[in-house]
């Protein structure tokens, strides 16, 4: 499929019309009128819910991440080829597979529904969204792809992609600015086979929901998938950094996860959130099955690509979100062959929520899909 190759892959196109739909960066962007939106090929009638200004539909097609030699491209290319290199699967190809070509046009379903966010919730408000109608928006989040990824029997994958937040624009705030989620589902055996005595473990139970743990989860299963997840993520900033990383982990709430983690470095001496990230919800991952075993828990990591972009290339000149948009043409010759600049002034602070050192772990991703045996029991990371 034409629309599902980059530089440096070919990109197993998925026949499920609710993620297939790929993207071009030339593509004719859209037409503001009265009556409708006409966006990346197709017309989106206009109603009451519909906010969306030709400024932010003139910024949608562009795909800055998959435009060579711009910062955010780097940044993609350095974490796939991370992925790639770390995580092989069983027939010695790379076990994530990427998906960075899928339409910013999400429905509000895909969007909010799915993930078990609230109807209520301040999220949905107008004021923080950009909606072509009461059901299509522009993607908030790249979580928006995931139920329908992970339910076509997809088992480790990144995606990558532009998102669209109605924002004051300042130096830390931009309305458009790039995401790369990953998610992976492990097996009793592919979580357990490395431990001791591994057999007698369990993913699942019929127990409560704890501060700690979800109400079908093992204690045994969310800490290994919890180690597993924080380890993985160490290793990739570690990677896009360097090493010497003052790391905090911090407890935090987000409704398709639990529990849920936060990411933050010691940056100049200011400790700067750089990713979110927490074992998945099992109700998303069970797909609508009546018991948990038949299905999987999940884990997903989510990394923003905006401000702490910024400061990795802030000493080549780039240092405001919005010249990644404004005549970023003749700038990108200036990002060739650039690397990532390392977090400098890094102060001894640290609290409770401090991991000092993840030696082991394993994670991963990969080039076909799979689909999952209805009776094997599966967990996210």
């Amino acid at each position: 499929c034409p629309d599902c190759r980059n530089s440096n892959l070919l990109i197993k196109c998925v026949k499920d019309p609710a993620y297939s739909r790929a993207v071009s960066s030339n593509v004719a962007a859209s037409t503001l009128t009265s009556n409708s939106v006409q966006l990346l090929g197709k017309t989106y009638p206009r109603d009451d819910f519909s906010n969306v200004t030709n400024k932010i539909l003139s910024k949608v097609g562009k795909s800055l991440h998959n435009q060579t030699h711009h910062p955010l491209w780097l940044i993609k290319e350095r974490v796939k080829d991370h992925f790639y290199k770390q995580y092989i699967g069983r027939f010695g190809t790379p076990l994530f597979s990427v998906y960075d070509h899928l339409s910013p046009v999400v429905t509000v379903e895909e969007n909010f529904d799915r993930l078990l966010i609230p109807q209520d919730h301040s999220s949905r408000k107008k004021g923080d969204n950009y909606y072509l109608n009461s059901t299509y928006m522009l993607r908030a989040h790249t979580s928006a792809h995931q139920w329908d990824m992970m339910h076509s029997g997809l088992d480790a994958f990144l995606v990558v992609g532009d998102v669209y937040r109605r924002d004051q624009i300042d130096y830390t705030h931009y309305p458009v600015f790039h995401q790369l989620e990953g998610l992976r589902l492990f097996s009793n055996h592919e979580l357990f086979s490395n431990i001791q005595d591994g057999s007698s473990f369990q993913l699942f139970e019929q127990g409560h929901r704890t501060a700690h743990k979800q109400e079908t989860h093992t204690m045994e299963a969310v800490r290994l998938v919890e180690f597993n997840l924080k380890q993985v993520l160490t290793k990739l900033i570690t990677h896009l950094f360097g090493d010497g990383l003052e790391i905090r982990w911090v407890d935090c709430y987000f409704p398709f996860t639990h529990p849920s983690f936060e990411m933050e470095i010691n940056f100049q001496g200011e400790w700067m959130e750089v990713l979110g990230c927490g074992v998945m919800e099992q109700q998303l991952v069970n797909s609508g099955t009546e018991t948990p075993l038949e299905r999987g828990e999940g884990a997903q990591e989510q990394c923003g690509a905006g401000t702490s972009k910024d400061k990795e290339y802030k000493c080549r000149g780039n240092n405001t979100l919005g010249t990644n948009y404004e005549g970023e043409g003749e700038r990108l010759r200036n990002f060739k062959g650039a690397g990532l600049c390392k977090p400098q002034d890094r102060t001894n602070n640290t609290d409770r929520h401090t991991h000092h050192s993840l030696t082991q772990g394993q994670g991963g991703g990969i080039h076909r899909v799979q689909t999952l045996a209805p009776n094997t029991p599966k967990i996210r990371a």
